[in-house]
């Protein structure tokens, strides 16, 4: 019996054919990636969100200090670890026994970390006046919103459209977007 064996030209048609495939599926997967930590995101925004509902359910008011009162924001821009996030955390956790008297555990930083897929803090703006409408003035221009809480993530880039007259940023991921 003869033993057939593979040409040189079957063999690169099949390396190219390969690298043709390989070409196709590389984008793809960073398409998928994007779209997961997209979802991981969303995830842990809709956490977040849970947890402050839970303790204004619970206390009949929204989280807040006295230094983020006047101005209805949890963000300070451009401070790493942000404090008041870093302290609404930890009231949410009930740790702050000042801001959660009781100590009521709303979220459990021991298996998560509350940032964003990129590794950075999330944005939280809370309607302290409660007239259920937030100005977009706070969050960066995206327009008016009507409700108590806001969350978002300015995403992979990491802008926020905050000066470049963008309404809103498509890779943001946050809590107004269904």
């Amino acid at each position: 019996m003869k033993r057939r064996h593979f040409t040189l030209i079957e063999m690169l048609v099949v390396v190219a054919v390969i690298a043709i495939l390989i070409g196709i599926l590389i984008p793809t997967i960073g398409t998928v990636m994007q779209k997961v930590k997209q979802s991981q995101t969303k995830a842990v925004i809709n956490s977040l969100r849970l947890a402050i509902k839970q303790y204004e359910s619970t206390y009949g008011i929204l989280p807040f200090t006295g230094t983020n009162a006047d101005k209805s924001i949890l963000y300070e821009p451009g401070t790493t670890p942000n404090p008041v996030y870093e302290e609404l955390l930890s009231t949410l956790e009930g740790n702050d026994t000042s801001l959660n008297p009781r100590g009521i555990k709303f979220l459990d930083l021991s298996d998560a970390d509350y940032d964003d897929a990129w590794d950075e803090e999330l944005n939280v703006v809370l309607d302290l006046d409660y007239n259920s409408s937030i100005d977009s003035a706070l969050i960066y221009g995206a327009g008016t919103k009507n409700t108590e809480i806001i969350i978002w993530s300015a995403g992979p880039d990491g802008d926020h459209n905050a000066d470049d007259g963008h309404a809103d940023n498509e890779d943001n991921v946050n809590s107004w977007d269904k």
